[in-house]
Parts: C-alpha cells; structure tokens; sequence
C-alpha cells in the first residue's frame, strides 16, 4: 500500500514515503487538466486495441508453431 500513497504525496526520496508531505489530488488535477490528456488518453487506447487486433492472433499462430517443435528443440531432457 505504500506504493498507492506516492500518487497522494509530493514524493522526496530523501524523506521516504511517510515522511513527504501529503498533497492529495493535486497531482491528478495537473494530469486531466494537461494540453497532452486526451492525445495520451487516445494513444493508450489505440495501443490497447492493436495489441489486441494484431498480437493476439499472432501469438496464437505462433504458440502453435512452438507447441508442434516442442519435444524436437531439446527443451525436454531425457
């Protein structure tokens, strides 16, 4: 939990993570009222859907492929 309290804090590493000062949602408040929000926002979700688009089938023939060469590639000793 001491991870989760770092977005909550002005974080000195110096002082640790009990000892920097709590600032709330201040943070939060520069993200969602920054110029790039909406460009990040669109970017991660554009980057979401080709993983899912793209890498999904991929890594599906491909698992297939290793799953035949298998027991032929030497990963299993005898």
């Amino acid at each position: 939990m001491y991870g989760v309290q770092i977005a909550f804090k002005d974080f000195i590493a110096s002082s640790g993570i009990t000892g920097s000062p709590w600032i709330g949602f201040e943070h939060f408040k520069r993200f969602f009222d920054s110029y790039y929000f909406w460009r990040l926002i669109k970017n991660t979700l554009l980057i979401g859907l080709y993983q899912l688009v793209v890498g999904f089938p991929l890594r599906g023939m491909a698992g297939n492929g290793l799953e035949l060469n298998y027991l032929s590639s030497g990963f299993v000793s005898h």
